[in-house]
């Protein structure tokens, strides 16, 4: 019979995976909104050339500069549409950085096996060297890992939406009124209750324990 926090483990690195393909999703829809006037088939092409999806969030990162350009003396001239191309940019670049450091801590998991490595314990090895995860408490780095990659999905999700914004302006309120309307779910309201959730839990982690008092 298989160890319980073996066991539990397996399933959170399931869960961790499927939250990573709706990472890898939102970084193609954002390459589709810089493309956004190139026919889609074309667009597909060029994000399939690279598979490894590391190499595909760098595609991004050479067209973002060009598809988002602005121009420094139109911002002294509080044009509206150059702040905007600004502020994307600078999100994209935020986001790029945080999704490597997750993707990162992803891989280590991905290239660790798990096994029972005596009475009530659980052991991480990866093959021809040590595992990063070897002196780690694996459900609580487990644990971590899915709380900051669904707060990555959130935030990717939500810049989306910006570029949407951008495409389209006042497209994402019109479809919110119209869901508000025939009382279907709006996913922005969804996402900002998970994502206080998600700040609130990561807050709580990154507290540091009461210095002992020096009485």
């Amino acid at each position: 019979m298989i160890n319980p926090k073996l066991r539990r483990i397996y399933e959170i690195v399931g869960e961790a995976t499927t939250i990573w393909n709706e990472v890898e999703e939102l970084w193609y829809l954002i390459f589709t909104c810089l493309m956004r006037e190139t026919e889609r088939a074309k667009v597909d092409a060029i994000y399939d050339m690279f598979t490894a999806s590391a190499l595909q969030r760098q595609l991004v990162m050479k067209v973002a500069p060009i598809a988002l350009a602005f121009e420094v003396p139109e911002l002294k001239r509080r044009n509206q549409e150059h702040h905007m191309r600004r502020r994307l940019l600078r999100r994209v670049g935020q986001l790029y950085s945080q999704t490597n450091e997750i993707s990162g801590r992803r891989n280590a998991v991905v290239h660790t096996a798990f096994e029972e490595a005596g009475q009530f314990q659980i052991g991480a090895r990866s093959p021809h060297k040590p595992s990063k995860l070897r002196d780690e408490d694996h459900l609580k780095y487990l644990g971590e890992l899915i709380q900051d990659t669904m707060l990555l999905v959130i935030e990717l999700a939500e810049l989306r939406d910006v570029f949407l914004d951008w495409i389209e302006p006042g497209a994402r309120e019109r479809r919110q009124r119209i869901m508000q309307q025939t009382r279907q779910r709006v996913p922005e309201e969804t996402r900002q209750r998970a994502k206080e959730e998600l700040l609130q839990a990561v807050a709580r982690r990154e507290q540091r324990p009461p210095q002992p008092s020096r009485r």
